[in-house]
């Protein structure tokens, strides 16, 4: 956009001067920046933007809030505060920036490419099109560019296209009182400042309407921002109340932990103050604490059972049964020692030796003896057991052998005859010698010490079965070492046994540590027990202890509630956070502001501008009432029904919707009339639900409006249409007609820039039928492809000069004394009309040279031949030749009269 267009109006509205009426835009925005945060700048924009808020406004809204007052949330939409981009321009009475064209739509509903809609630089201009004519694509396109109140309608693309459009374009022509200068607008991007002063109005621009009281009140331009953002604030705290609503908070789920404990001073005092890292340290007990705990908790057991003397006296018998588990437990250890291993390793050894050295003794001394075996193990138990029977019963006292004369043989009882005594004394040298005595010593070591260890009982629990469950409880850790020691130890036993049994070592044996140090100490803990339950004076312990336990048990039982006492703290702490947002939504500010900026914009010159815009639209029974009223955040001025009868009877009970439309209307134009602004309006449908009565008014006021202002109006309305082209007769104004039309041939949004044909003018269809469709016809003529195009452009050639030839009945016959769609009659525009019987003949030909090319012909009835295009030319300038004979005798008439 050039500069120097928002230069000139920047310059004209310095010039302007103080003299220039409050600009309620410009103050709001000056309002919004020194007063509102981000959120409530944005939402304010929003409610100078758009009509009424949609829910996601509201949700989005709601998200910046929250993220503003710490609740916690991050907004999905970053706050954008209120801009000079967002607001209509200020421009004076000297400013004359003026629409001239629209061209090169992309991506605008259906609107084919290439079309430029034009506008009067001055005066009126009338965009007629029937719906779905692509009429509300340029209107969409305006009030986007031109920054209009209320809500600007999504610019939607072609929604049947395949193709994936970018954003919404366009070119506005604007004049800036010196030249024509291109703007070019895209949606999204911010609207030129110079489109800004351009007032656009539609059916939600209006400045009347029924409020939430069911009254009808008056906001001047720009000031119903505040009482849609009052509204917006109360639908804002009843989302904020339903969510505090939602946030359960039940206290009485920690009923039982009150009491004189830290926990319980925590919950007599909960609130959303309350330190979460306090809760998190009091809930978590140390493992010394734990043991604290148990610890007391038995100790109160006990002690509200027992006296501490008993108890010191069962837990000293505990001990002494440890103790005697502890002396069995050390004889084993002694027993199955290192030691023990080692001297019966060494006595196998040793007697392995002695064996065989006995073997190689043997060998030498009895080679030769009538029995082999001698010196054998069965031998040897044979040879002993003569020894002490002969020494015990048959020879008492007497050396073994006993090899006198007349000795008998203790085995056989025969005598000894000398050989056989010889015999025994070699047995006994044999004996008696060295080798045998190592191999005997080496036996008795062996039979000692397998004795002793193969007796050794290793089932320390037995003689105390329920000893092993009492040390499980005392000490787990100690029991399981119990265990595993006496199933290593017995592995062990079973196989030494085994080598004393077969007289032969079979591995190296490695004896585990003994648990007997850790038994000690299980009863020295005991005793120490003991001599703390001899100090006790068992009220103050119990006293003591339920302290302690109370304390460390409310710790225990908040553990196993904490997430649910943070869970809690942390909905206080939303609830309270919510609760200080609800209560920043002050109206004091919306109110004083508002009131300020009414009572500076509803002076006593609007007041009877709106008095003379309400005349002039039929609507004078409605006043406006001087006292204000208003609810909390906004001022208004009440409208009453000017009755002498029924004065309490509400105007909202009575106005239709095209009797507010109209009040709407006249609030417009009795602002501009007291507002320096000077720019064009554009208005959009403003007739709807208007009745014809009214929608004549409007159109009155509209065409004077026109000559002051530029006027563009948009209108599917063929009645609105004769009307405005009537009054712009009438007051000598400027109008231009323009149409738009679409098809789904040939798209939407195509510019015609003549009146739609039921809207022109004789001349005018004159020419349209003269330089339009007659060419056509005589382009196509003789072209056999083309014979049925030519039929149907000769039908309608003829359909259109009838309905001409009727216009110009109307229109030049009667001088539009009575006109179709116009509810009055017009006698004083007889004055030009005269009556002739070449009148009747005239137009009677005419007419029927029309009719007999429509009619159908009948079956068996040959048709008359089409006419050539210098028929169609001779039938034209007919219509012609009246036309302008009538207009001269009309103004000749009025010269007589």
């Amino acid at each position: 956009m050039p500069e120097n267009i928002d230069a000139v109006i920047e310059s004209q509205n310095t010039a302007s001067g103080s003299d220039a009426r409050p600009n309620a835009y410009q103050e709001i925005l000056r309002w919004s920046e020194q007063q509102l945060s981000p959120w409530q700048s944005d939402a304010l924009r929003r409610t100078v933007q758009q009509h009424e808020l949609t829910d996601q406004d509201v949700q989005e809204i709601l998200g910046m809030l929250k993220a503003e007052s710490g609740l916690g949330v991050s907004s999905a939409v970053e706050a954008k505060r209120l801009s000079e981009k967002d607001i209509p321009a200020y421009t004076s009475a000297t400013s004359k920036v003026v629409l001239e064209a629209m061209r090169e739509l992309k991506n605008v509903n259906a609107i084919v490419p290439g079309q430029t809609l034009s506008f009067n630089s001055s005066g009126l201009t009338i965009v007629y099109g029937h719906n779905a004519s692509g009429k509300s694509g340029y209107a969409r396109v305006l009030k986007k560019a031109c920054r209009a109140r209320g809500e600007k309608d999504e610019v939607l693309p072609d929604v049947f296209s395949s193709s994936s459009p970018g954003p919404a374009e366009a070119v506005i022509d604007v004049n800036d009182g010196s030249k024509s200068v291109p703007i070019k607008w895209q949606d999204g991007a911010t609207s030129p400042d110079s489109l800004a002063g351009i007032n656009v109005f539609d059916s939600k621009c209006a400045r009347v309407y029924v409020d939430g009281s069911n009254e009808v009140v008056y906001v001047p331009y720009g000031l119903d921002a505040f009482d849609k953002l009052a509204k917006l604030y109360e639908k804002l705290k009843t989302l904020l109340q339903a969510e505090m609503n939602a946030i359960l908070v039940d206290a009485n789920q920690f009923n039982d932990l009150h009491g004189g404990t830290s926990v319980g001073q925590i919950l007599a005092t909960l609130s959303h103050q309350t330190n979460l890292e306090i809760v998190e340290r009091l809930a978590k007990l140390q493992t010394d604490e734990e043991k604290k705990l148990i610890d007391a908790e038995k100790k109160l057991a006990e002690l509200k059972v027992n006296d501490p003397k008993v108890k010191a006296e069962t837990l000293r018998i505990k001990k002494r049964r440890i103790e005697r588990f502890l002396t069995q437990m050390e004889r084993i250890v002694s027993v199955v020692s290192i030691d023990t291993v080692t001297k019966i390793k060494t006595a196998l050894t040793e007697l392995s030796a002695a064996k065989e050295a006995s073997k190689l003794a043997s060998q030498k001394s009895f080679q030769g003896e009538p029995l082999s075996g001698v010196t054998s193990d069965p031998w040897k138990i044979m040879y002993e057991a003569a020894r002490a029977f002969s020494e015990q019963h048959a020879y008492p006292g007497e050396p073994f052998p006993v090899t006198k004369d007349g000795a008998k043989c203790v085995l056989c009882f025969q005598d000894l005859i000398p050989e056989a005594a010889k015999r025994l004394k070699q047995f006994e040298q044999f004996v008696t010698d060295r080798t045998e005595k190592l191999l005997k010593a080496a036996q008795q070591v062996i039979d000692k010490e397998a004795k002793s260890f193969q007796e050794i009982m290793l089932t320390p629990y037995q003689s105390d079965p329920d000893l092993e469950n009492e040390i499980q409880e005392l000490n787990s850790s100690v029991a399981s070492q119990i265990n595993l020691w006496l199933q290593d130890i017995t592995k062990i036993h079973i196989k030494i046994t085994e080598s004393t049994t077969s007289l032969k070592w079979e591995s190296t044996y490695q004896i585990p540590s003994d648990p007997c140090t850790s038994i000690r100490k299980l009863a020295d803990d005991l005793e120490l027990k003991a001599k703390e339950f001899d100090k006790i004076s068992a009220a103050e312990e119990i006293k003591k202890l339920e302290t302690e336990y109370a304390e460390l048990d409310a710790r225990r039982r908040l553990s196993a509630k904490k997430t649910n006492l943070m869970d809690h703290i942390k909905n206080l702490q939303s609830r309270e956070k919510i609760r200080v947002c609800m209560n920043s939504f002050s109206t004091t500010g919306i109110s004083k502001k508002n009131a300020e900026l009414t009572e500076q914009l509803v002076t006593e010159r609007l007041k009877e501008d709106l008095k003379t815009e309400f005349k002039n639209l039929s609507v004078d029974y409605v006043k406006i009432d001087l006292n204000k009223s208003g609810r909390q955040g906004v001022v208004f001025h009440k409208l009453h029904l000017q009755s002498s009868t029924h004065r309490a009877v509400s105007l909202s009970d009575v106005l239709s919707e095209g009797e507010q439309r109209a009040i709407a209307i006249g609030s417009l134009l009795a602002e501009l009339k007291s507002s320096p602004m000077s720019g064009g309006i554009v208005f959009d449908d403003p007739v709807s639900s208007l009745d014809h009565v009214r929608r004549e008014l409007v159109a009155k006021r509209l065409v004077v409006e026109s000559k002051k202002r530029q006027v563009i109006i948009f209108t599917h309305d063929l009645f609105f249409l004769s009307s405005l082209q009537h009054h712009s007769d009438a007051e000598g104004a400027s109008c231009s007609i323009q149409t738009l039309w679409g098809n789904r041939a040939y798209g939407t949004g195509n510019c015609d820039p003549n009146a739609p044909w039921d809207g022109q003018k004789v001349t005018e269809r004159i020419g349209y039928l003269k330089g339009h469709l007659l060419v056509k016809i005589k382009k196509i003529h003789g072209d056999r492809s083309l014979k049925e195009e030519y039929e149907r452009c000769v039908d309608d050639f003829y359909n259109k000069l009838r309905q001409t030839w009727e216009r110009a009945i109307e229109e030049r016959l009667f001088n539009d004394a009575v006109q179709r769609f116009r509810e009055s009659v017009q006698p004083q525009r007889l004055k030009e009309v005269t009556f002739e019987e070449r009148d009747y003949t005239e137009v009677t030909k005419g007419v029927e040279s029309c009719t007999k090319h429509l009619h159908d012909t009948p079956r068996g009835v040959q048709g008359s031949p089409i006419p050539d295009p210098a028929e169609l030319e001779a039938d034209l300038e007919a219509l012609c030749s009246f036309e302008d004979r009538i207009e001269k005798r009309n103004k000749a008439t009025r010269k007589t009269r």
